[in-house]
């Protein structure tokens, strides 16, 4: 156990790319020395994140602190689901933060590890939503379902009604087959709790004032929060309703400064998704954007886009080199970045997670 936890503490210290992927380097498909998190060179195989995902879980499952499950759904909101197109037809071997235009999916690979991995993995996820133990049922992933389980020996249904990822309003009806005492331990994420992730490696800007909330049939509770649990227990009966409300601020991201890559740079998440610009959504180019710090952006779901998506809107800084000029000058222009995930679906164009913060580091056109 000391073994597996220093392997993972290194991970999330100093190995860890801000999606969830992990492996750095294609070469020998190995990490790189710490806070080496080159983002157009990245390797992320799908793969690796799919492994992330199940190291989390069975540490989870050893442990029960909910950190473990924070970084599943990292993983499998971000850098896992970027391996996979929408139309289940096309992937990725390894999962870069930024491109020039030199990345598409394929259909194919000559070492085809990565599309039957991910093909059975989908296929496991409502397995990673719950937990037992004893008369506690854990509620580790949110989305919309039914779960029969126990409370010691009492079958209990647990129905969970939300639209999360994108909002964070989640309601569970309890239904025990005859009255039961027990305890719902409900998973509040570290993002909820201004942590975006255990340790210094990445940091959010500033502390949002927006507290996560739970009533139980219609009354506020109170938080009582253990290794990132609201326990909940109870004399439970039919009809018994839980109602959590998870803030959802668009959140900007810095990065520990020894990740010499990201210096002047941002990232952008919401709720657990993390956001990039694509070219098709800012005339063509990302790199000569500046989202200096103060800039503000807005969800809005777009249902056209990619079976619908949350988008973040906003105005940034074009920079450019004016006609028959040396120096650059500044332009505003509006912005939209679209979930990770789902970038590299219309072509073959310019991306970045982390984005231009300071105008010294932009490449204007």
């Amino acid at each position: 156990m000391n073994v597996l936890t220093s392997i993972w503490d290194d991970i999330a210290a100093r190995k860890l790319y801000i999606t969830g992927g992990i492996g750095a380097q294609g070469g020998g498909e190995s990490f790189g020395s710490p806070y080496f998190l080159p983002n157009e060179r990245s390797y992320c195989e799908t793969c690796a994140s799919i492994a992330f995902v199940l190291f989390n879980q069975r540490m989870f499952q050893l442990t029960g602190d909910a950190k473990y499950i924070d970084m599943l759904e990292r993983s499998l909101y971000n850098a896992l689901l970027a391996g996979y197109a929408i139309t289940g037809e096309k992937f990725f071997y390894p999962n870069p933060l930024a491109s020039s235009g030199r990345h598409e999916r394929s259909e194919w690979f000559e070492c085809a590890c990565c599309p039957p991995n991910v093909a059975r993995f989908i296929a496991t996820v409502p397995g990673y939503m719950y937990a037992t133990k004893g008369n506690t049922v854990y509620v580790n992933l949110y989305g919309a379902s039914v779960m029969h389980t126990v409370m010691g020996d009492v079958p209990v249904e647990i129905t969970q009604k939300t639209e999360y990822p994108w909002e964070g309003a989640i309601t569970l009806s309890v239904k025990p087959a005859k009255e039961v005492n027990g305890a719902l331990a409900l998973r509040i994420p570290g993002w909820a709790r201004n942590e975006v992730m255990p340790g210094d490696l990445y940091l959010f800007e500033k502390e949002s004032m927006q507290q996560p909330e739970i009533s139980i049939n219609g009354e506020k509770a109170d938080l009582k929060i253990q290794s990132g649990y609201a326990i909940v227990k109870r004399d439970w009966k039919a009809g018994d309703t839980i109602e959590m409300q998870l803030p959802m601020p668009v959140r900007r991201i810095w990065s520990n400064p020894a990740i010499r890559t990201n210096k002047d740079l941002a990232a952008f998440q919401r709720g657990p998704i993390v956001y990039c610009a694509e070219w098709p959504d800012n005339s063509k180019h990302v790199f000569d954007l500046c989202l200096p710090v103060g800039t503000e952006l807005k969800p809005e779901y777009n249902p056209e886009l990619f079976n619908g998506i949350m988008t973040l809107k906003g105005k940034a800084e074009l920079i450019y080199y004016p006609e028959g000029s040396t120096n650059t000058a500044k332009a505003e222009q509006e912005v939209t970045l679209i979930p990770y995930y789902a970038w590299a679906h219309r072509g073959r164009g310019e991306m970045a997670v982390w984005l231009v913060e300071k105008e010294i580091v932009a490449r204007p056109v």
